[in-house]
């Protein structure tokens, strides 16, 4: 009895077509699906946000023109290709996400998860600027040193996040 040979079976066929798909990472396939579908948050979620990172990652998407389309598409390959999801986790890790993003009031957690894993930016810098309720001074906070913030009245200040 001839076996059949295992490089021409339907099933490899098939796992090779996905891991190929999957592989296809390149973000210039993906960029009409953000011109096809809905936000994913529109201007009005973006001035309805009170949360700081909720406002971050809305701009972020609103600027971008990222849509549900897009996001769902960007997501399901980062995790099959990255985290090498099946399908079924990659949705439920989605869902989840929106979820959260959708609901505001998200965590650091989800911010970068939203940022750097979904969308692949690098985050170069942070900036946190506060207000002292006490003596009323505003302090600026950075990952890089101090030299490099912009102090609150400065006439480069429009370049704040």
């Amino acid at each position: 009895m001839i076996k059949p040979d295992p490089n021409n079976s339907r099933i490899c066929r098939e796992f090779a077509d996905y891991i190929e798909k999957v592989h296809a990472t390149d973000t210039d396939d993906l960029e009409y699906l953000k011109s096809t579908g809905d936000p994913l948050f529109t201007e009005e979620e973006l001035r309805q946000a009170i949360h700081p990172l909720d406002r971050l990652v809305r701009r972020i998407c609103v600027e971008r023109n990222i849509t549900t389309d897009y996001f769902r598409e960007k997501h399901d390959r980062q995790c099959a290709y990255m985290l090498g999801m099946l399908p079924e986790q990659a949705q439920n890790k989605r869902s989840n996400l929106l979820k959260a993003l959708k609901q505001g009031d998200i965590t650091m957690k989800r911010f970068l998860e939203m940022v750097c894993f979904v969308l692949e930016l690098d985050i170069k810098n942070m900036i946190v600027e506060c207000k002292d309720k006490v003596d009323g001074k505003t302090h600026c906070y950075a990952l890089t040193t101090s030299e490099n913030i912009t102090k609150p009245g400065d006439a480069s200040e429009s370049n704040k996040l």
